[in-house]
């Protein structure tokens, strides 16, 4: 009968146990990581901070839809470059020439896509007034800030 008695008792414990360790889990306070607060888009900063016109508003549609056509056809030629970058693994012995040669290809279209983007902008502050252009000045950071969002790194500990 103390077995029995003892066996009972083990397991309502560890019942409790886990009924404890559960409640924990989900009443206790887990780690709230609040979502980054939204950016407003570049086209809302570059219209409302410029206070663009109707005329210039649709000047700037076009600016846009030529730079995004641009910078699609780069995004494929870069995708291509990758692919074609990490499809050198596929051969045991990679030259040296096809690795640097696919390396400088990646670099380029990198450029490429900082210069039509550069070119871009200089077209829409081209097409302001010289007050708006002071204005578009003042927004250069905002602007920078969307397109080089902060990169958020896990935390690494090496060993010690």
């Amino acid at each position: 009968m103390k077995r029995e008695t003892l066996l009972t008792v083990a397991v309502v414990a560890l019942l409790l146990l886990n009924a404890g360790t559960l409640g924990f889990l989900w009443l206790g306070k887990m780690p709230h990581h609040p979502p980054p607060h939204p950016r407003p888009p570049i086209d809302q900063i570059i219209i409302e901070g410029l206070e663009l016109d109707r005329s210039q508003q649709e000047k700037f549609e076009e600016l846009k839809h030529e730079h995004i056509t641009a910078m699609r056809a780069l995004d494929k030629e870069y995708d291509k470059a990758v692919e074609e970058y990490f499809y050198l693994l596929r051969s045991d012995t990679t030259g040296v020439t096809a690795r640097l040669a696919s390396e400088s290809r990646i670099g380029q279209i990198q450029t490429q896509r900082a210069q039509v983007t550069l070119e871009h902008f200089r077209k829409v502050k081209e097409m302001c007034t010289p007050e708006q252009q002071t204005k578009f000045d003042s927004i250069i950071p905002k602007l920078v800030q969307i397109m080089i969002p902060p990169r958020h790194h896990p935390k690494f500990h090496p060993p010690h």
